[in-house]
């Protein structure tokens, strides 16, 4: 997947891969690891092809479901793609949307309980300035656990 040149190859590729990789059994990981810096492409372009709320929230569903593999290489292109970055971009930019608030928690969740270097990545990048007004956030119950994920002592 490429930058993407319209609106409607946005909508078409994202709904694809999310419903791909929402699909039972999941993918094997070799098969949806490459999809990681895509959609982190696309989240970061979705501004300028004017995608609506259904379409970035489709963008990050699948990244949600992508940061559920338990795999090293997610964590490390994670770090290397700046993912931890476009999602708190999202906390910027649509705290207010509860259908893109629930994947993105769900999401920085997943990669908190992962490796210890992304849930520092996470500390370092400045989660803790959204914990706050995401704990309050009437939308999204999920975060509330969150703490606890990354309370596990780090090494």
């Amino acid at each position: 997947m490429v930058e993407p040149a319209n609106i409607s190859m946005f909508q078409t590729v994202t709904w694809a891969v999310s419903n791909f990789l929402r699909g039972k059994p999941k993918p094997p990981s070799e098969l949806v690891i490459p999809f990681l810096a895509s959609l982190n492409m696309a989240l970061k372009n979705c501004h300028t092809v004017g995608a609506s709320p259904k379409d970035r929230s489709d963008a990050v569903w699948a990244l949600s479901y992508i940061t559920e593999y338990d795999v090293p290489q997610v964590f490390d292109l994670a770090i290397k793609c700046r993912i931890i970055e476009t999602l708190f971009s999202f906390f910027d930019l649509y705290m207010n949307e509860k259908e893109l608030m629930i994947p993105t928690v769900r999401a920085v969740g997943n990669f908190a309980s992962g490796k210890d270097e992304v849930a520092e990545a996470l500390i370092e990048k400045g989660f803790l300035k959204y914990a706050a007004p995401l704990i309050r956030h009437p939308s999204v119950r999920t975060i509330r656990w969150f703490p606890s994920a990354l309370s596990i002592p780090l090494k």
